[in-house]
Parts: structure tokens; C-alpha cells; sequence
């Protein structure tokens, strides 16, 4: 009540007999009934913002902003979205002036420029083959691993629900 989240209308005797009610309709052991997706826990907030903007595709709005916004601030925005262009766009520069320098005829004759410019060419080319490769080796990973341990987590979760259910089907008479 202090809160605000009972109305200050509703008294402790009408508090119990509610909440008596709600307890003799639910069986807490037993949520067979309860839809799967919650068995698990809830949907990720990425993963219900994909399937709101999904099923919005043609309200603009909804697609934009999905089912909550995440940004409430620029900086946020900006440190997600933007922080590996900075080094896409210093790689280009930097692959953009070797090239221009490679066509001056002074530095065209320099073995230590060419040699400098062909490993950094090199390297902007493996290096992103690399970081994909390490994100997919990651990914593969946990994915794994949390296939596993939620099948683990389901498997204990059966078992304890015969058990629960042995043991009720015993108790009635």
C-alpha cells in the first residue's frame, strides 16, 4: 500500500482470502500448463524486439523502434553501432594513402614502403577473416553449451515433476 501497488481500499482479511484463491487455482509443482517459451525463462529483449519488428515490417514506427527502445541516449547509440567503423574507416584511410603513395615515383622505388604497404594489405585483408572466424568459434561455443545445459535443465526439471506426480497419485486414496 505504501508503494502504491494495492489500492489502499483493500483490507489485510481481502488481501489473504485473494491471494488463498489465486493459490488453490495454481499447482506450482506441476506447470504443464504454463506455456513453454516460459519454462525457460523469459524471451531476451534483442530477441522480442526482432520478432516485433518482424511481424511490424510495414508500420515504420514499430520497426524502428521494435518492442522497447533501447537507446535512450546518443552516446549509447553511437558506442554500439559506431565504434568498429572508426577503425574500418582508419584502415581505409590508412590502405587509401599507401596506394596514392605507391603511385608517387619516389616512394614506388622504396623497398621498405612496398614491403610495409604489402603487409598492412595483407593483414587488413586475413584480420577481419580472423575476428569472424574467432566470433563464429565463440558463438559455436556457447551455443553448445547452453544447448546442453538447457537440455540438463529440462531433463532434472521432468524428473522432478513424476516425482511430484508419484507422489500425489499416492496420497489420494
Amino acid at each position: 500500500m505504501e508503494l502504491g501497488l494495492v489500492s489502499s481500499e483493500v483490507s489485510w482479511n481481502g488481501w489473504t482470502d485473494f491471494v488463498d484463491a489465486f493459490l488453490s487455482k495454481i499447482d506450482c509443482e506441476a506447470l504443464d500448463i504454463v506455456n513453454k517459451r516460459y519454462r525457460y525463462g523469459e524471451l531476451r529483449l534483442d530477441k522480442l524486439n526482432t520478432i516485433y519488428r518482424l511481424t511490424h515490417i510495414f508500420e515504420s514506427g514499430r520497426l524502428m523502434r521494435g518492442y522497447a527502445y533501447g537507446y535512450n541516449r546518443y552516446t549509447v547509440f553511437f558506442e554500439r553501432n559506431f565504434r568498429w567503423t572508426l577503425l574500418v574507416l582508419y584502415t581505409t584511410l590508412i590502405l587509401t594513402a599507401m596506394q596514392v603513395g605507391l603511385g608517387t615515383t619516389r616512394l614506388e622505388e622504396n623497398k621498405a614502403f612496398q614491403q610495409a604497404s604489402y603487409g598492412f594489405a595483407v593483414f587488413s585483408i586475413v584480420l577481419p577473416l580472423v575476428v569472424v572466424g574467432v566470433s563464429l568459434l565463440f558463438f559455436s561455443w556457447f551455443f553448445v553449451y547452453h544447448l546442453i545445459a538447457t537440455r540438463t535443465f529440462a531433463k532434472g526439471r521432468r524428473e522432478q515433476r513424476q516425482v511430484l506426480r508419484r507422489s500425489k497419485s499416492a496420497e489420494v486414496p
